[in-house]
This record gives C-alpha cells, sequence and structure tokens, in this order.
C-alpha cells in the first residue's frame, strides 16, 4: 500500500512538472527562433526538454519523499496515531474501525465454533451411552422404553441444533431464494400462538394477540419464525399462571411486533448478550427446558435481514418485553 501511494505521488509530480518543462520550453523555443536558424531550433528544443525532465524527475522525487515520508512512517497496527494529513484521517478511521470489526467476528466465530463442538458433542455422547447398554444388554426390558425415549429426544434436539445452524448459516450469507410478498402480522401471530397452545397449557401460561392487521413486505416463513420463537420463549421462561402479550401495530410506517412476558425477567447486564448464538442468562434454568440456544440469535438476523430493528426490556422478577420493527 504504501509503495502504490509512493509511486502515486512520484508519478503526479513528474506529470505536473513536465507540464511546467514544456510550457517553458514553449516559451524559450518562441524567444529563440527570432535569432537562430530552423535547425538550430530544434536541436535546442530538444536539449531543453531533456534538461527540463531531468531536473524535473529530481524534483519529483524529492517533493515525493517529502510527502510520502510522514505516511510510511504511520504505524498500521495504530493507523489512528501519528496521522498528519487531516486528508486521509477519515481513511485511517475506516482502517481502525475494520479492523476492530475483523476481530470481533474473528472472535465470535471462534466462540461459535467451540459452542457447536459442545453442544454437539453433549447428545452425542448421551446416544452414544444408552445405545451401548442396550447393545450390551444391561437394560432390563422393562427400562428399554425409557432408554428409547433418552436417545430419541438426545437425536431430535441434535437435529433441531443442525437446522438451527443452517437457518443462521443462510441467514448470515443472505442465501434466501424466497421473494418477500405483503405478511398479514396479525394474522401470522394468531397462526402461530395456536400452534403453541398446547406448550401454553403445559406451562399453565395464557397467550393472547391484540392489535390491527399490518400489513409488510417480508418472507412470510421468517416473520413466523420470528413470532414463534419470542413466543415459545415468553411462554418457557414464565411462571405457572403467567402471561404473554403479543400486540401487532405500527410506528412510523412499519410493522411493530411486540411480546410481552410476565415471566422470570432478565438482568440488565446482559441485554445486549441475549442475541448472542448459545447465549443463556440463566443456564441451570435454560437446561431443564431444554432448546438449543439459537432461537434468539435466529430473531435477531432475521430482523437485520428485513433492515429493521429489535429492542429488549426487562425487570428481574416481573417479565420481558422484546419489540421488533420491520
Amino acid at each position: 500500500m504504501r509503495k502504490k501511494i509512493y509511486m502515486e505521488m512520484m508519478l503526479l509530480s513528474c506529470t505536473l512538472l513536465v507540464i511546467y518543462a514544456i510550457l517553458a520550453s514553449g516559451t524559450a523555443f518562441v524567444l529563440y527562433r527570432h535569432s537562430a536558424p530552423a535547425v538550430s531550433y530544434i536541436v535546442m528544443l530538444v536539449l531543453w526538454l531533456f534538461v527540463c525532465a531531468g531536473a524535473a524527475m529530481v524534483s519529483a522525487g524529492k517533493m515525493t519523499k517529502k510527502i510520502v515520508r510522514p505516511i510510511q512512517k504511520i504505524d498500521l497496527s495504530h493507523p489512528e496515531k501519528g496521522c498528519v494529513y487531516e486528508e486521509i484521517q477519515p481513511m485511517m478511521t475506516r482502517i481502525v474501525r475494520q479492523k476492530k470489526l475483523r476481530q470481533k467476528n474473528e472472535k465470535l466465530r471462534q466462540e461459535f465454533s467451540s459452542n457447536v463442538s459442545h453442544e454437539l458433542k453433549t447428545p452425542l455422547t448421551s446416544i452414544s451411552g444408552y445405545a451401548e447398554l442396550l447393545k450390551n444388554g444391561l437394560v432390563p426390558p422393562q427400562d428399554i422404553p425409557e432408554f428409547s425415549e433418552k436417545i430419541y429426544k438426545e437425536a431430535n434436539h441434535m437435529i433441531c441444533l443442525i437446522n438451527d445452524i443452517i437457518k443462521l448459516s443462510k441467514l448470515d450469507e443472505r442465501r434466501i431464494d424466497i421473494e418477500k410478498e405483503q405478511v398479514d402480522l396479525f394474522e401470522t401471530a394468531r397462526s402461530v400462538t395456536d400452534r403453541l397452545d398446547a406448550l401454553a397449557k403445559k406451562n399453565k401460561v395464557t397467550v393472547t394477540v391484540k392489535g390491527s392487521h399490518v400489513h409488510v413486505k417480508a418472507i412470510s416463513q421468517m416473520m413466523e419464525e420470528l413470532i414463534y420463537n419470542l413466543c415459545e420463549n415468553a411462554i418457557k421462561y414464565n411462571k405457572p399462571g403467567g402471561f404473554v402479550t403479543v400486540t401487532i401495530g405500527r410506528v412510523d410506517g412499519r410493522g411493530r411486533i411486540e411480546v410481552a412476558d410476565t415471566g422470570i425477567g432478565i438482568p440488565e447486564k446482559y441485554y445486549e448478550r441475549v442475541f448472542e448464538r448459545f447465549f443463556r442468562a440463566d443456564k441451570s434454568h435454560s437446561k431443564q427446558i431444554g432448546g438449543t440456544g439459537l432461537g434468539l440469535a435466529i430473531v435477531k438476523h432475521i430482523v437485520e435481514y428485513h433492515d429493521g430493528d429489535i429492542s429488549v426490556a426487562s425487570t428481574e422478577g416481573e417479565g420481558t418485553v422484546f419489540t421488533a420493527v420491520i
């Protein structure tokens, strides 16, 4: 990069000085032709051009070195420091921002890989252990159905996890082959809550949908998954006899989805982290209720895919409100 800047500056300086030399030569030619034969005009002009070109190269080299030297001294590991040219400060700022973003993404990628390995290894270990006991005939006949159920649940958990990872990967790379269409958020919310009715009854939670029929241009399946994940979380992390309220509305011409619950709440220090992959604020409770730990990460990616915004507000012991604007 530094070499490229040096060459460009050198070229610019040479160009300017050569133009100056040509103008000077032209002037000299006009003055000289009144006092010498035609051949002498040409010889003098050529000699003058060579002299000017040589001087231009020397001057350009010195000028370029003087300009480029402060740039060459910039520490690229901390480009924002020691920048003497105000004109390139925005570029240095962008370099710093991109570097930090690259480091953050690399850290997230490493954490994600580590978490995926752990999340897949745990059910695989359980399945392998149960299967080995069955294979060696160490399970009493009356307990075989129970062991089979455990193997089924662990395998199903792995399938859900892999499906969620694939969804996130597609959202990350924006590899979605489905066209956007007009989606009725109110009808979508009612359909989702109907599907969650059995889970709500099991957890003794009442789910209601209110608001108005708001249409947005979106991918229907994604809107379903967004509302489903938020509602499922609200039910699972609620209290017996609790409530989940889904409110559909419009704000600034955009669709607004609000999912409020009367559950255990989220500490304020975790507001930013709840959308991270595999993050669980209450790990002991999360282990009991299951899930892949990717639900809210998928929600955030869906919102971002539709150029929307999502926020969370919560009070510990009282409940949580997620608000998505699409």
